[in-house]
C-alpha cells in the first residue's frame, strides 16, 4: 500500500534510495555501544517501545534462525508478528519484516523523514549523532508501535546486549542461545565477559531461556537471572531434546522435545544441522513459556507446520542441486565448527569448491584453519564493506593453513563469483561461506544469474 502519495513509482524508488544513502551514511559514526542516545530517542519519541511487547534474543550464533522458528509457529497460529533482524538479506528496509514481508519502502522514506530531524538535535546536543544501528532500531520500533501494530515482535540483538541499541525494551521473556568468541574487541576477550554482555538483556522479573550449556558462561547466565528474580529455563535441565537421526533425511530434522509443561514427538525442521536443532528446541521452550505465562494459544499442528516452514537465508542454505551449491553465513569459530559438523554429517568424505571472503574484525585465522582440510579449491575475493578483509591477507592465510591448497584469488566479486559458479560438473559441491554480508551478495548475484530472488 502506498501510505505517501508518490506520483509514481519511479519517483518513490528514488526517495527510497536517496533515505537508504542517508541511513547507511550513518556508518562513517561506527559502532557505539551504549544506551544513552537510545533511552534520550525514545523520550523525544514519548516511549513507542511501551506499546510493544517483544520476544529478545540475544547469543553468539543462532539468533536469525530462532527469530524464524518462533515466528512461524505464531503466524500459523494467526497472530500478527513483527521481527527485527541483522544483517539484512536483500534492501536495508528488509531488516524490519510484518509476518515475514519487508517493510514497505514508502513507509520507509516517512520514517526517516520523521526521524532526521532527532538525529540532527542529537547530533547538535551532548549524545553525538546516532548510528545506522541505532537509526534502523528506531524505525522498526516507530513502523511496529505506530503503523503495523503486531500482536509480538521477535527482537534480534545486533552486537552483544547490554549495550546493543535494541535493549531498550522489556520483553515478555529473553532469549539467549549460545556464548562464543566474536565481537571480542567490543564484547570482551574472554567468555565471562562475553556472556556478561548477553545476559544484560535479562529483566527484573521476566523469564529467561537457554541453550548455553558450557561452566562459566552459563553461571554468568544463571547469575545474572538470580539477581534479577528472573526464572532461568536451561537446557538440558528444565527441557531436553532427542534428535531423531534415522527419520532425518534429505533435507530434514527430526526430533522430540521434553519440557516442564508438555512434550512433543516428531518435530520436524527444514533447516539443517545438529545446531538447528537445539535453535528449534529453544523455540519451544520459548513458545512453551508465552503460553504458561502470557495465555499464548496456538495448538499442537501450529507448532509442528510453522517449525516445519521455518527457512533462514544463508544457514545451510541448499540453493541448488546436481552440483549442490550451499550458503552458509559462517562468520565466527562456533559457526563454522557448526557447519563442518553439517557438512561431514551430509557428505562424508567429501571435498568443497569454496567461495571466501569475511570481514577483518573476526578470527578469520582460526575459521581457516576449520575450514582448509575439507577445501578441493578455494576462491577468495573483496565485498564491499568497510570492515571487510582483504583476498590478498585471505590468500596469505589459507596457504600458512594448506600450502598444497589450490587458491584463487580475485578482487573483483562479479569476476570472482564467475569463476566459481559453475554448474557444468555436478559432482562437484560449491559452498560459499565466511560472512552473512558476503552470503546477502551472493543471493543478489544467483538472483541475477538464474532466477528471481524470491525464487532463492
Amino acid at each position: 500500500m502506498n501510505r505517501t502519495g508518490f506520483g509514481s513509482e519511479g519517483k518513490m524508488m528514488g526517495q527510497f534510495e536517496e533515505a537508504v544513502a542517508w541511513v547507511k551514511g550513518l556508518q562513517k559514526f561506527g559502532i557505539k555501544p551504549g544506551l544513552e542516545r537510545m533511552k534520550w530517542a525514545m523520550d523525544k519519541l514519548d516511549h513507542p517501545e511501551q506499546r510493544l511487547k517483544f520476544v529478545h534474543i540475544a547469543g553468539t550464533n543462532g539468533k536469525g534462525s530462532t527469530v524464524q522458528y518462533i515466528s512461524h509457529v505464531l503466524q500459523e497460529a494467526g497472530y500478527r508478528i513483527g521481527t527485527f533482524t541483522s544483517p539484512a538479506m536483500g534492501d536495508i528496509n528488509t531488516h524490519v519484516r510484518s509476518n515475514g514481508e519487508p517493510m514497505g519502502m514508502d513507509d520507509f522514506v516517512m520514517l526517516v523523514d520523521r526521524l532526521k530531524p532527532l538525529v540532527d538535535e542529537a547530533s547538535k546536543s551532548e549524545w553525538g549523532t546516532l548510528t545506522e544501528f541505532e537509526v534502523l532500531t528506531l524505525l522498526a520500533i516507530l513502523y511496529f508501535a505506530a503503523m503495523d501494530y503486531p500482536d509480538f515482535v521477535i527482537w534480534e540483538t545486533g552486537l552483544g546486549g547490554r549495550l546493543d541499541s535494541t535493549n531498550v525494551v522489556t520483553p515478555l521473556v529473553s532469549v539467549i542461545t549460545n556464548i562464543g568468541h566474536d565481537h571480542i574487541h567490543i564484547l570482551g576477550d574472554s567468555l565471562e565477559q562475553i556472556a556478561a554482555e548477553k545476559a544484560g538483556i535479562i529483566k527484573h522479573g521476566f523469564p529467561v531461556v537457554t541453550t548455553e550449556t558450557s561452566a562459566i558462561p552459563l553461571h554468568v547466565i544463571a547469575e545474572t537471572a538470580k539477581d534479577r528474580r528472573s526464572r532461568l529455563y536451561q537446557f538440558e535441565k528444565d527441557f531436553f531434546l532427542t534428535r531423531k537421526l534415522e527419520l532425518s533425511e534429505g533435507e530434514k530434522e527430526v526430533f522430540d522435545f521434553h519440557g516442564p509443561f508438555r512434550s512433543y514427538e516428531g518435530l520436524t525442521i527444514s533447516i539443517l544441522g545438529e545446531h538447528q536443532v537445539k535453535n528449534a528446541g529453544l523455540s519451544v521452550m520459548v513458545l512453551e513459556i508465552l503460553r504458561q505465562y502470557y495465555a499464548v494459544y496456538f495448538e499442537e499442528q501450529d507448532l509442528a507446520k510453522g517449525l516445519e516452514a521455518a527457512k533462514w537465508p544463508g544457514r545451510f542454505e541448499i540453493v541448488h542441486k546436481n552440483p549442490y551449491l550451499i550458503l552458509d553465513g559462517a562468520h565466527n569459530i562456533e559457526g563454522m565448527k557448526a557447519l563442518l559438523v553439517t557438512l561431514r554429517e551430509r557428505f562424508p568424505n567429501q571435498m568443497f569448491k569454496v567461495f571466501y571472503a569475511a570481514l577483518h574484525d573476526k578470527d578469520i585465522i582460526g575459521m581457516i584453519r576449520e575450514l582448509a582440510p575439507i577445501c578441493k579449491e578455494v576462491t577468495l575475493t573483496d565485498i564491499d564493506h568497510p570492515r571487510a578483509a582483504t583476498s590478498a591477507n585471505l590468500e596469505m592465510w589459507f596457504r600458512d593453513a594448506n600450502p598444497e591448497l589450490v587458491v584463487r584469488r580475485i578482487p573483483s566479486f562479479e569476476e570472482a563469483f564467475d569463476s566459481w559458479y559453475r554448474l557444468d560438473d555436478t559432482s562437484e559441491i560449491l559452498l560459499a561461506t565466511g560472512s552473512l554480508y558476503f552470503i546477502s551478495d551472493i543471493r543478489n548475484a544467483l538472483g541475477k544469474a538464474q532466477a528471481s530472488p524470491s525464487d532463492l
